[in-house]
């Protein structure tokens, strides 16, 4: 039981979810930009070049989809 209460302090406390929780429309955009192939969460090879290869289109996608209402 206390190892539960451990994990869930972690969780709650690590600065990815925080940051998650904050900023909801920003996780939304990143899944679009995902779908439409400007972005891979995924990691492996070849994963961070084509991440930094398509970043300026990454970019502008990110700057329209949080302009949107």
């Amino acid at each position: 039981m206390p190892t539960l209460a451990i994990l869930i302090l972690v969780l709650v406390a690590s600065p990815m979810s925080a940051y998650a929780q904050s900023n909801p429309k920003r996780e939304k955009c990143l899944s679009e930009a995902e779908q439409q192939g400007l972005f891979s969460s995924v990691r492996g090879k070849g994963t961070e070049r084509s991440n930094a290869a398509m970043a300026p289109q990454r970019a502008a996608f990110m700057k329209e989809c949080m302009g949107r209402r």
